[in-house]
């Protein structure tokens, strides 16, 4: 079985599982950009609660094609970002291990939002040793039987167990008592 999900910039656990559940998951590459989702922001847990980290875009009022959507580069984002990470995550175990992974993403520049999650997207597949060919996109594909299960993991949607093959488990987290992770 298949699943279709929309890009997100460094994606949730909830999110990942589907590769490890599913034979192909499918990004959709044409839809449109939805504002106010998980394709331009993350939340990482900081020492003073959660920080959310959002990639300025060019035309987001627009309906344009997620693969046509602009980042805006004027100010120093990737630099603040990446900052935000480490100073997150630079003292948890592991990180040392993975974090020269990530950096040149964030030292590169990048025109395009798709891209950009999209490069993320396969080191984290990597980094956690999923088959890459796992991966396929809308626009290079013909059809496919699928499950839609798009937008169903977005921020405006506190998670209330509308996923029946995601189950919290309950993991070490820096900082998580600052945002009540599991509360």
């Amino acid at each position: 079985m298949n699943i279709l999900l929309e890009a997100h910039y460094l994606p949730s656990i909830q999110y990942l599982s589907k590769f490890y559940l599913f034979d192909k998951v499918i990004i959709d590459d044409l839809e449109s950009f939805e504002k106010q989702s998980y394709r331009n922001r993350c939340t990482i847990c900081g020492a003073n609660g959660p920080i959310d980290l959002i990639i300025p875009v060019h035309n987001s009022r627009k309906r344009l094609p997620i693969r046509e959507i602009e980042i805006d580069n004027h100010n120093n984002w990737q630099h603040q970002h990446w900052q935000s990470i480490k100073s997150a995550y630079g003292k948890t175990p592991f990180f040392e291990h993975y974090a020269h992974k990530f950096e040149p993403i964030f030292n590169k520049s990048y025109q395009k939002l798709f891209d950009f999650d999209l490069d993320l997207l396969i080191i984290v597949l990597k980094i956690l040793k999923i088959d890459e060919s796992k991966l396929i996109l809308t626009s290079q594909t013909n059809e496919i039987d699928f499950v839609d299960f798009k937008n169903n993991i977005h921020p405006k949607l506190k998670f209330q167990g509308i996923d029946n093959d995601f189950k919290i488990i309950r993991y070490n987290q820096a900082f998580e008592e600052k945002i009540g992770v599991y509360s």
